[in-house]
């Protein structure tokens, strides 16, 4: 049977980190959506964003994860920040056994973000910024996940115990 595992959060919050760490122990395909966009474009989503606006990068974002969920293997998924902003995507997710809230709180993400510098929106005020996309986002990701973890004080192998602990049927 595949299984998959949907890690949802704000860009800084570990989901690549955490999603290659977790699907090395399950033994599954790790499917990041900023690298399937890269791959699927050969831009970065900075570029798409800056180059042809937000509305076409959450597109590409949206379609990375339609793929993502229709992989005929195992998978943990890192789902993109902004493909929640569309309906249709959440209502995939909702249809998911494991999708897994990694929160941040605000001042971990400004100082994680300010670190990264391949990110779209973030140019100007970045505190301002994550403050914004985050009273969009918030409500959206506790619409569909099923699990939420607090990841401002743990670390990337504590996040990925507290996921195997929730996801306790699938083993580890």
């Amino acid at each position: 049977m595949t299984e998959r595992i949907a890690l949802i959060g704000m860009m800084g919050v570990g989901k690549t980190t955490v999603g290659r760490a977790l699907a090395i122990r399950l033994g599954w395909a790790y499917l990041d959506s900023d690298e399937q966009v890269r791959a699927a474009t050969g831009r970065s989503v900075k570029e798409i964003s800056l180059e042809d606006g937000p509305e076409t990068l959450h597109r590409f974002e949206n379609d990375a994860l339609v793929a993502a969920l229709q992989s005929p293997t195992s998978a943990v998924i890192g789902v993109a920040g902004g493909a929640l902003l569309a309906d249709g995507t959440r209502v995939l997710l909702k249809g998911e056994r494991h999708v897994v809230w990694l929160r941040a709180s605000l001042e971990t993400l400004a100082q994680r973000i300010g670190t990264m510098g391949d990110r779209p929106y973030f140019d100007g005020d970045p505190v301002g910024t994550i403050n914004e996309l985050y009273e969009v986002r918030r409500p959206l990701y506790a619409d569909v996940a099923n699990f939420t973890i607090d990841v401002d004080e743990c670390t990337p192998e504590e996040i990925v115990e507290r996921i195997l602990a929730s996801v306790h049927p699938l083993g580890t």
